[in-house]
């Protein structure tokens, strides 16, 4: 269980900045409408016009530095303290750090300037680049560069390297997607669930073997599934105890970073990290952002707030890791746009070419790097071939030297690309060996792990190439990063890399908005989620809600949360999926909706203490791809009751919206007093053959009410009959009136 502090003040502070934006804007039409009445010649009026719109950019500038400036940090949440037996033993935990309920529950004070209280100064950022004015000075042509078509060409000699020793990280990985072309649970039982065992497997075979894995999501289904053995389960554990296996990021999924809520994206990362401390006492120290479309600090910023240290982002515009490579800053400390001093940055390795896959890994030219992917082997099936038509080959003692020494050429070549170390003589190079949903059979593995082993086995035993290669982990990369360089030596750069092409102009900007009904229907989960578990909170503290009750309702939270968080992914989210994967990601959300809003009844329901269950409003949200249909509160011979709950720390008033079958209706607080509301007509859409359009339903009418309620608190309206109605009727002119006949909607 979790108390969101921060994240229930963010809600207020983004509540401020919108507040100001639009009284910004508001303002800044008037002046500019005002100053056209008064500039009559045209040439004036777009004088005026251009430096109008100069003046709105400005502002709107002003409001991103605002809202840079709150620093919403998600480290104020309660960890789940687990029992031996798996249950959630929350309660003590919670209860422990309170004298009294509410005791540590503030709400921001107005400051006497009227800014929010949370808000400090903008102070920039300080850092050594800024990546809007790359953007500005960047032609972004792309200009073929030769074997590395988005380059240029690397010479690189034996001469040069006789001082500098070069050190190598072969990194292996299989990046499995919960969800693509095939849906989460196709994809663990057809291939995933064999991937995870060949893993265990081949490392288990030689302790020099490593290997990383980024889902928790999928570790959390295959610790779950009978058909897989305790013995592989207890050897994964070990292997990660060892640090054969390093687990980065360490999320639900590998969240995309452009369509989700940061809200979401920390959730996924909360919850995946709480799954990896309950079943192997383990913390993610390193961050791997391998295929999302496109990069964010806010990302960065969570990562860091999560306690990890660095991170690898991979997919970035071309043009940015050509002119990154020029100037060797493919790694920097990535800053935020508030912090000067550099306390919030993380340091980023970004990588230069066109993929993640071994051709475009071990160095710029991937017609070589392909024939050093032994998954590509004739012998390994089902067969992938070199879209290059040079083909790998298997080594042997008779070719170990020349392929050591063109895979070596490569090798240097892509280290030339970042800074070279300052502590010695030394430069470090990262390279992948995997792709998606590799290793998933036993020859594959075998193929991988033997064919380098002799290629490493050569190059470390031959002085004269000064180069050390060995198998690691992110953790491992790092390590020697620091080593040969100072993390602080490296520049700063405060920025996002989007929007994101991967050759020519093909942009990646239409996942911003594609498949729009399930990102409203995501944000509608994440606002209900965080009702519901704020609630539990509530009832918790107070002592309404007992430890077995709240454990049955924690359940159901967190089976929504799950389908909100591995709708984060980058496949989900983003609708780059197929079609029947986007319906099944619409059941899984459906399911989470179901989950949190019995969750969110039954909460409310004990902290009232009433042998009833609450009913939500929005009923009927039961089809996939279907808009929830307004539950009709039925004023019948007794009164209805309605609660309306505010998960925000502060005070705030808001419309509510309930629909109901009479007009004959009071509406009263239980202390007598009534609260501002209206009567509006019910207008349903009707489309047939003769009409297509909104008609008034003469049998429900929209009850409005203006509500305040207390932080973290609900308020109760009494919804009764009356002889007449007691709330005035919404006036309707007719557009087509001269005079603007009105009717009563009665």
């Amino acid at each position: 269980m979790r108390i969101r502090k921060s994240s229930i003040l963010a809600f207020f502070l983004v509540f401020c900045f919108i507040s100001y934006s639009i009284w910004a804007f508001s303002r800044a039409k008037e002046e500019t409408e005002k100053g056209l009445r008064e500039i009559p010649p045209i040439e004036d009026e777009i004088s005026a016009l251009n430096k109008k719109i100069a003046q709105l950019e400005a502002e709107a500038r002003g409001n991103v530095k605002i809202l840079s400036s709150i620093k919403d940090k998600l480290d104020v949440l309660v960890d789940v303290e687990r029992t031996n037996n798996g249950e959630n033993a929350f309660l003590s935990e919670i209860q422990s750090q309170l004298k009294s309920p509410f005791e540590q529950i503030l709400a921001p004070e107005k400051q006497s300037n009227g800014q929010c209280a949370a808000t400090v100064g903008y102070r920039g950022s300080g850092s050594t680049y800024h990546v809007d004015k790359f953007y500005e000075e960047w032609d972004f042509v792309d200009r073929d560069g030769g074997v590395w078509k988005q380059g240029w060409e690397i010479k690189s000699s034996d001469q040069e390297w006789r001082d500098t020793k070069l050190q190598i990280i072969l990194m292996p990985h299989s990046h499995n997607d919960p969800g693509w072309v095939k849906t989460l649970d196709t994809y663990y039982t057809g291939q995933t669930r064999t991937i995870l065992k060949v893993i265990v497997d081949a490392l288990s075979k030689n302790p020099l073997r490593k290997f990383i894995w980024a889902e928790t999501v999928f570790l959390n289904m295959w610790f779950d599934d009978q058909t897989v053995t305790q013995d592989y389960k207890t050897r994964f554990t070990s292997l990660l105890k060892a640090g054969q296996i390093e687990i980065v990021t360490g999320g639900w999924v590998m969240t995309e970073e452009a369509p989700s809520h940061y809200f979401a994206m920390s959730d996924q990362l909360i919850e995946g990290h709480q799954w990896l401390k309950k079943h192997f006492d383990y913390h993610p120290k390193n961050g791997y952002n391998c295929d999302t479309f496109g990069a964010s600090p806010t990302t960065a910023y969570l990562n860091h707030l999560a306690g990890i240290d660095h991170m690898l982002i991979q997919r970035t515009h071309y043009v940015v890791k050509k002119n990154f490579a020029e100037k060797n800053i493919l790694e920097f400390n990535w800053r935020q746009s508030f912090d000067n001093s550099g306390a919030d940055e993380t340091f980023t390795h970004m990588m230069p070419f066109y993929s993640y896959d071994v051709p475009h890994t071990c160095g710029p030219d991937p017609s070589v790097c392909c024939q050093f992917d032994f998954r590509r082997l004739r012998k390994v099936s089902p067969p992938v071939t070199c879209p290059w038509r040079k083909e790998p080959i298997e080594i042997t003692k008779t070719n170990v030297a020349e392929r050591a020494r063109i895979l070596l050429d490569q090798y240097r070549k892509k280290s030339k690309l970042y800074a070279k170390g300052t502590k010695s003589n030394t430069r470090v190079v990262l390279t992948l060996l995997g792709d998606d949903f590799r290793y998933d059979s036993d020859a594959e593995a075998e193929a991988q792990f033997t064919n380098y082993e002799k290629l490493f086995e050569y190059i470390n035993n031959n002085p004269q190439m000064n180069a050390e290669a060995k198998f690691g982990t992110l953790a491992d990369y790092f390590e020697l990063v620091d080593k040969a360089r100072p993390i602080s030596e490296n520049p700063s750069i405060t920025g996002d890399f989007f929007s994101y092409a991967d050759r020519t102009t093909n942009y990646w900007t239409g996942f911003f908005n594609s498949r729009p009904f399930l990102k409203w229907f995501d944000r509608r989960l994440e606002h209900l989620m965080q009702a519901a578990d704020t609630m539990l909170s509530v009832g918790l503290l107070s002592g309404k809600i007992g430890q077995s009750i709240a454990e049955e309702i924690y359940k159901k939270i967190r089976a929504g949360r799950r389908e909100v968080d591995l709708f984060q992914h980058h496949d989900a989210i983003t609708g780059t999926e197929k079609d029947f994967v986007h319906r099944d990601y619409a059941d899984h959300l459906l399911n989470g909706y179901k989950n949190l809003k019995e969750a969110f009844s039954q909460t409310l329901s004990s902290i009232n203490e009433e042998n009833v269950v609450a009913v939500m409003l929005e009923e009927n949200l039961s089809e996939r791809g279907k808009l929830p249909v307004a539950k009709t509160v039925e004023i019948g011979a007794n009164c209805a009751y309605l609660d309306v709950y505010n998960s925000l720390l502060h005070k705030t008033e808001d419309l509510v919206r309930v629909k109901v079958d009479s007009s004959k209706i009071s509406a009263s607080y239980l202390d007598g007093t009534k609260p501002v509301s209206q009567l509006n007509p019910f207008w349903d859409i009707v489309k047939n053959d003769q009409f297509e359009g909104r008609v008034s339903d003469n049998s429900k009418f929209e009850l409005l009410l203006v509500v305040a309620v207390d932080g973290l608190s609900t308020k109760r309206v009494k919804l009764c009959p009356s002889a007449s109605s007691e709330v005035p009727l919404a006036k309707i002119s007719l557009g087509g009136s001269a005079d603007g006949q009105n009717i009563e909607s009665n």
